[in-house]
């Protein structure tokens, strides 16, 4: 027994990676998860057990050593495994930090002839760091292989480099699938209409004073109500795609309460259809290792006297490193900006020579990555037949099996809500006018307005500081108008000016008008100016919102408090 290596591409890793040990004492591996890199690792292990004395596996948590720990006794019989593990002392990064800051003299138990880290781009960490340079340091002659799937951290720092001194073998995620090493998943774009957002819809439309914007909004949303009522909510989209054995990892946003959501599901009864008999499991960074531990062995473990659902929702965790190839899919609930994240996730369920299928069920429309990375498998094979290898085939493409379910009620929806977003944005456009034209009528210098500006080199917030001068009692202009009481006067001059340049909604010729005269928005020869004012951020509008509410808390209190 040993590790067998894939011909395809870990024997050319493993020679590569040893050829550049042996000369530089660094090596960097980068390879997607599920093709196996540690295979590469333990090889090399292997090779070299009778060499030297002690091996170091750091890892970024004690779940990746305790799979390492598990791939050794599954390949190799009872006494190579026993010596093996005799001979690998596992850690982790935090563990090296605590040490490192705790008693550095314990940091000698750590020495070895070859450190291996896994995960690479973790040991740049902030905290972490320093302990890996210093065991870097007091190890001049030891080898280091660095392995990860993303060498490059949000930073910007490229670990491989740093820690490994270069790249001695890569495979891409994308050359995996093209090269029919990986087997993709079935992939249903699930997103749909939730009652939440269709409750929020017609509290909005309730705003909308125009009698026939209104009435036509409400039509809308009416019918999208029964397409939905009618089509497949979430609980028919788990009834369609799920098994009732099946495990199942569900990736939750950051501010998202397990235990809340998961309370919801059995009060619904969303997967009841499916299997009355569920076993939901927490894993996230804010419990102890032991209890993420247990969450993933009962995840992990086999029934064989009952069928369960399995369900482990994850926060902040598994993003990598995690691999489990019996587990069923995965369910992304948790939407992403990153198209590195997005890989991260969706590698859970990619592995080598897979039997079966897994499925990804994307609730939140990460879709158009998994779109982005069809064109990038569809360029690999396309480079790689133009290099005349054979191992690039076409037939991988088939694979690509991408579903969308409610795309038209989606759509539907979303247009919808945009058309009631701009209404909005246009009736708050038109009270702020009315607040404007009464406030230069009061002889407030409207062109005075900024919203955001440097002051010795720090950004300060500035809103119509005459206000204060002047003593205007904003609050009683608006009761006095008949005007919305919930004044965001900040965020309103933002949608002004942006519907002015062409973004967001639109102004009529009069309200511009009126904008240019009371010098909200600036013209010369017909062209806008000082634009770089008025694209100022969420955060500024509402840093702004609470500069003009502590001015109207100020004028409130001038009555009763002497200055």
């Amino acid at each position: 027994m040993g590790i067998k290596l894939d011909s395809r591409y870990q024997e050319e890793a493993y020679k590569t990676v040893t050829e550049e040990l042996n000369k530089n004492k660094k090596a960097g591996i980068i390879m997607p998860t599920g093709v196996g890199k540690s295979f590469v690792a333990l090889k090399y292990i292997e090779d070299n057990l009778e060499k030297q004395n002690q091996f170091l596996y750091v890892s970024p948590s004690p779940k990746i050593n305790v799979q390492i720990r598990k791939i050794i006794r599954k390949n190799y019989d009872k006494e190579t495994a026993k010596k093996m593990l005799s001979k690998i002392k596992f850690a982790t990064y935090h563990g090296l930090h605590r040490r490192y800051r705790d008693n550095i003299e314990e940091m000698r138990e750590y020495n070895s002839e070859t450190i291996i880290l896994d995960e690479v781009h973790r040991s740049g960490a902030l905290e972490w760091s320093k302990a890996v340079d210093y065991l870097i340091e007091n190890n001049p002659e030891s080898n280091v292989l660095g392995m990860t799937a993303t060498p490059l951290r949000n930073d910007g720092q490229n670990m491989i480099e740093e820690r490994c001194g270069g790249v001695a073998y890569e495979l891409k995620l994308s050359e995996a699938v093209a090269r029919g090493i990986l087997k993709l998943p079935e992939y249903y774009s699930c997103k749909y209409v939730s009652e939440e957002q269709i409750e929020l819809a017609e509290e909005k439309i309730k705003q909308i004073e125009d009698e026939k914007e209104r009435k036509e909004l409400e039509e809308k949303l009416q019918k999208i109500k029964k397409q939905v009522e009618n089509g497949k909510g979430l609980k028919e989209i788990y009834k369609r795609h799920l098994k009732k054995d099946g495990r199942y990892l569900i990736f939750c946003n950051p501010g998202d309460y397990i235990e809340k959501l998961q309370e919801q599901a059995k009060e619904e009864g969303v997967f009841d259809e499916i299997n009355e008999k569920q076993e939901y499991l927490t894993i996230e960074s804010s419990q102890t290792e032991q209890e993420n531990q247990i969450a993933l062995e009962r995840f992990e473990r086999k029934e064989s006297k009952e069928e369960k659902l399995k369900l482990l929702y994850s926060k902040n965790m598994l993003n990598e490193g995690y691999h489990d190839e019996e587990i069923t899919g995965e369910i992304m609930s948790r939407p992403t900006k990153s198209y590195i994240l997005y890989l991260q996730q969706l590698g859970r369920v990619l592995s080598r020579d897979r039997k079966t299928t897994p499925i990804v069920l994307d609730l939140v429309g990460n879709i158009r990555y998994f779109k982005e990375f069809e064109l990038e498998v569809r360029e690999a094979i396309k480079q790689g037949q133009a290099r005349g290898e054979t191992t690039y085939d076409e037939k991988v493409l088939e694979s690509f099996k991408i579903i969308e379910e409610q795309e038209d009620v989606v759509k539907s929806f979303e247009k919808m809500e945009e058309s009631l977003d701009n209404i909005l944005k246009r009736s708050a456009i038109s009270k702020t006018l009315e607040i404007c034209k009464v406030l230069k009528e009061s002889g407030v210098d409207l062109s005075k307005i900024q919203l955001s500006k440097t002051i010795n080199g720090k950004r300060k917030n500035i809103l119509l500081k005459e206000i204060e001068q002047e003593g205007i009692d904003i609050e009683k202009i608006i009761e006095e108008k008949g005007l919305d009481g919930e004044l965001k006067f900040g965020q309103q001059i933002i949608a002004l000016r942006g519907a002015y340049n062409g973004r967001g909604c639109k102004i009529t010729k009069e309200e511009k008008r009126l904008a240019e005269e009371l010098g909200l928005i600036k013209t010369k020869d017909g062209q806008e100016i000082g634009k770089a004012t008025y694209d100022s951020s969420v955060e500024e509008c509402d840093k702004a919102d609470s500069v003009l509410e502590q001015l109207i808390e100020k004028d409130k209190g001038k009555g009763s408090r002497d200055d």
